[in-house]
């Protein structure tokens, strides 16, 4: 009937206006923007700075009402917002330290915001919690990077996962035999994997021509091998792997004269991205 309203209309009109004023009444709804609900878009750094979008960003801080709500606070987002690791803190788009990071900090980036709606960044060597500048009273975990000489180093961020733009080495020419299936030589990834990762990606590649058949063996655990790589004589053979995320790795060639170099790709972040 013309002009006349079914309830289930009445029932998606409520739920838009709802939408409309910001309240949003289903408890599943706010359980799950109260975790780690980031959908970060790109963050791409370069040696002293990140700028970061994100949707999606929330996690509760002080608890305190926020933007006219009660905690946990509804999702904001960031555009273009531009963090420096060079400006002192406690500050807004800065350290939430006086002192400069270590050569090798392992360096967490949040997102803050005001009771007034105002969002910024802060970067800190605390995963759990950053120090916050003043009247900022919420903040959400975006990710970590891990320093180099006390320069970020060269990646972009996409939901959870970080990818460093250019791989890292890790391991040039390896050439230390096993027993097969058996890798037992250490390989450090704590200078390019933040320990708040989920899990770690590699590049593995024969670095020079096998006289025959051969095969790198690599795990997570010394002896005991969880990625196979092989290659045939006088080919090249690469492959990406991924692995939990563990300091060392262990890598084991199977016979003299064959070369493996080991790269770090990057690391997938516990924030509850997408995509990536």
């Amino acid at each position: 009937m013309v002009g006349t309203i079914s309830p289930n209309e009445r029932d998606l009109e409520r739920i838009v206006n709802a939408i409309r004023n910001g309240l949003f009444a289903t408890a599943g709804l706010i359980e799950t923007f109260a975790q780690r609900v980031v959908y970060l878009s790109a963050a791409t750094a370069s040696s002293s700075t990140i700028t970061i979008d994100a949707d999606g960003v929330a996690r509760a801080g002080d608890n305190t009402a926020i933007i006219g709500t009660t905690a946990p606070p509804r999702p904001f987002s960031l555009r273009g917002v531009t963090c420096n690791i060079s400006t002192a803190g406690p500050a807004a788009n800065g350290r939430d330290q006086a002192g400069a990071f270590g050569a090798a900090a392992h360096v967490t980036f949040y997102a803050i915001i005001k009771k007034d709606g105002t969002v910024a960044t802060i970067a800190s060597v605390n995963s759990q919690a950053p120090t916050l500048p003043t009247d900022y009273t919420h903040y959400c975990y975006l990710f970590t990077a891990v320093l180099s000489g006390g320069n970020l180093q060269n990646i972009t961020v996409l939901g959870d996962l970080v990818r460093y733009n250019v791989v890292q080495l890790i391991l040039n020419a390896g050439t230390s035999t096993g027993t097969a299936g058996s890798p037992t030589t250490s390989i450090a990834v704590n200078t390019h994997i933040a320990y708040t990762a989920k899990s770690s990606l590699f590049l593995a590649r024969f670095g020079n021509f096998a006289a025959s058949t051969s095969s790198v063996n690599v795990g997570f655990v010394s002896g005991s091998s969880a990625f196979l790589l092989t290659a045939e004589a006088s080919e090249w053979g690469g492959s990406e792997f991924e692995f939990p995320t563990v300091d060392p790795i262990f890598y084991a060639v199977s016979q003299a004269g064959a070369a493996v170099d080991i790269w770090a790709a990057g690391y997938r972040e516990p924030n509850g991205g997408w995509p990536g």
